[in-house]
């Protein structure tokens, strides 16, 4: 959010919206008004990305192109003379959906939370019918048949249990994602080729509201639906009923995320969620949004538990900086607002920074050619370089802005230097929620280590709090992590933005990494294996008072964006936590940050893991 302390402080209270969706009345947060603002559809130059296409190459499969154009559509009566029935001839009116199109139930990679690649199983002949065909033997009977049209909660699950988690699986050949509170039928899909995905959320079992699972035979598809309506029309156009497969929890639990690919020809045309990332990755590559499927139970699926307490290395009271960072094996922050650089151990070195006298109040490092980017309270933009004894080697003014110019950027590719700053015009730092806010913007320029610089243009602009920006790469295309929030002190989400191209001209719609729902501030996006790791601040333990129980979080997420985790790690001081820098190197965690932030004299403390 911040790193203001030593230019502005503020602070204020969060609230939540109501947003009326198809007729029935969700309770939504912020999160769900930005993404019906950018869920059209249409993905970013009619392409798909790099792990669509991966996940294309695995399954053999055609993800529809971003344009949305829907082939092969047909009506729910041609679909049943044809021996395939139509996975969308109705709308669920239970399920908040926005689709009234019909379409044949078709094929289409659906995402993988663990990144589909070249890697997932391939089909052999010692395959199950259940993998080539997409239909699992259920380890549990149901007591329905179609004529069933009126049953509710207190009917059989099929393979559930009380308080079931239940399992997300996918067919690397069909494409389809299936769901499953029955571990026999998990492990019998495992050993016939299924890629198991883990928890995908928790599922109540004593009460709530049904969700049906029906199987389409020739196309080898399942669908999930908590309309009886809907349900009853499949069937009647050749879909088999096989009873209920979990329930829902009641509108204030997590919802589960209902998608569609129109342009699909076979199994996996629909996809469900809980992740809001892996949501606003489909809708960005084409998928259609159709709302909220059913309910989990609150918070399931993502762990939220402490892992650990990380171990205190030194604690400077009273620093009062705005920022901080790792480099090599010195420690680059501020004192005073002026640059100064510390050992791991706390102690602040000597060397020839007092001859140039450096404001510094936000800033990015490259730690292979330990060069800083860095912009301060007298709206200037700068450069340093440092030599190999952390001596200012080079220093240059790049500009003297009108507007303040905060949280820099700086990635290194391959020799081109590419930077961010946030422009704000206006009010900084608002905390009242009903006054006019100020316009923050991302502007992306490319650089040299001479400091020459030129303006690729901006990547976005709000009357919102647009800050803690890190700019990184994903897949090889130029990527923004940042915060966006209504107000100062008010809740926020961390969001994410590709390049289309490598100009870095053009951007995708913006993808959720961590809902609107406390104070997240985001400080480092990695990558990890065949995702990434997102290390973020909230105040998610006491929301509406910023930094008052600031803890910090390890998340990881999926090559797609699909968070899998979510964990707790405490923290040396026990309030006022703003994370600034993380580092992970030979099995050790250390993590930088400012600790009593919200009393206005930010320690700069360091732990380890």
């Amino acid at each position: 959010m911040k790193r203001y302390l030593s230019v502005f402080l503020a602070a204020s209270c969060a609230a939540a919206l109501a947003l009326t969706f198809g007729g029935s009345a969700l309770h939504l947060t912020e999160r769900a008004v930005l993404a019906a603002e950018t869920a059209s559809g249409a993905g970013p130059g009619g392409e798909a990305s790099p792990e669509q296409a991966r996940i294309q190459a695995a399954s053999g499969q055609t993800v529809g192109a971003g344009n949305g154009a829907e082939t092969g559509t047909a009506s729910p009566e041609a679909a049943a003379a044809s021996g395939t029935a139509s996975s969308s001839a109705m709308p669920p009116e239970d399920s908040s959906s926005t689709q009234s199109g019909t379409s044949t139930g078709g094929s289409a990679s659906a995402p993988s939370d663990t990144g589909t690649d070249s890697s997932r199983p391939g089909r052999d002949a010692s395959e199950s019918a259940s993998a080539q065909t997409g239909e699992p033997e259920a380890s549990g009977s149901s007591s329905f048949s179609a004529a069933d049209s009126g049953q509710n909660s207190s009917a059989a699950l099929v393979g559930a249990a009380a308080g079931s988690d239940m399992y997300r699986l996918y067919n690397p050949n069909s494409g389809e994602h299936f769901y499953t509170g029955s571990t026999g039928e998990r492990d019998q899909l495992r050993s016939a080729g299924w890629t198991y995905e883990g928890i995908g959320w928790t599922a109540p079992v004593s009460s709530g509201s049904p969700v049906y699972r029906l199987y389409n035979p020739n196309a080898g598809d399942h669908h999930y639906t908590m309309s009886g309506a809907e349900r009853d029309h499949l069937v009647a156009v050749g879909w088999r009923f096989e009873g209920v497969a979990w329930n829902s929890a009641s509108s204030s639990g997590r919802p589960l995320y209902r998608l569609y690919n129109p342009n699909c020809t076979g199994a996996g045309a629909h996809h469900y969620t809980a992740s809001s990332g892996e949501r606003d990755h489909l809708v960005a590559v084409g998928w259609r949004y159709e709302g909220i499927g059913w309910y989990g139970i609150a918070g399931s699926g993502q762990s939220g538990s402490t892992a650990a307490s990380a171990k205190n290395r030194f604690c400077i009271s009273g620093l009062n900086n705005g920022d901080a960072k790792f480099l090599g094996d010195r420690i680059i922050t501020s004192v005073g607002g002026k640059f100064a650089v510390f050992t791991p151990d706390g102690a602040r070195c000597s060397g020839n920074y007092g001859n140039y006298n450096i404001s510094m109040n936000w800033f990015s490092v490259d730690e292979s050619t330990r060069t800083i980017l860095y912009s301060n309270a007298l709206k200037q933009v700068g450069m340093i370089r440092l030599d190999g004894n952390y001596n200012v080697a080079f220093h240059k003014v790049l500009w003297k802005a009108s507007d303040l110019c905060i949280d820099p950027t700086l990635l290194n590719v391959n020799g081109t230097f590419y930077f961010t700053v946030t422009k704000i015009r206006g009010k900084v730092n608002n905390a009242d929620p009903n006054a006019a806010n100020g316009t923050y913007t991302f502007v992306l320029y490319r650089t040299d280590t001479a400091g020459n610089y030129t303006e690729i243009g901006t990547v976005l602009s709000k009357s919102r709090n647009l800050e803690d920006a890190d700019l990184v790469l994903t897949g090889g295309r130029l990527t923004l992590v940042y915060e966006e929030e209504l107000y100062d002190g008010g809740v926020s989400a961390i969001r994410l933005l590709r390049a289309n191209d490598s100009t870095g001209k053009s951007w995708t719609s913006p993808v959720t990494l961590v809902d609107m729902t406390a104070d997240d501030e985001p400080a480092t996006f990695t990558s990890s294996g065949n995702g990434y790791v997102l290390y973020y601040s909230s105040d998610a333990g006491n929301v509406g008072a910023s930094y008052l129980c600031g803890r910090v979080h390890k998340a990881v997420y999926s090559s797609l964006f699909a968070r899998q985790s979510d964990t707790i790690i405490n923290m040396g001081s026990s309030e006022g936590v703003l994370l600034y820098d993380v580092r992970e190197s030979s099995g050790r965690t250390q993590f930088l940050y400012a600790g009593n932030y919200h009393k206005g004299k930010a320690d700069l403390l360091l732990d380890e893991l």
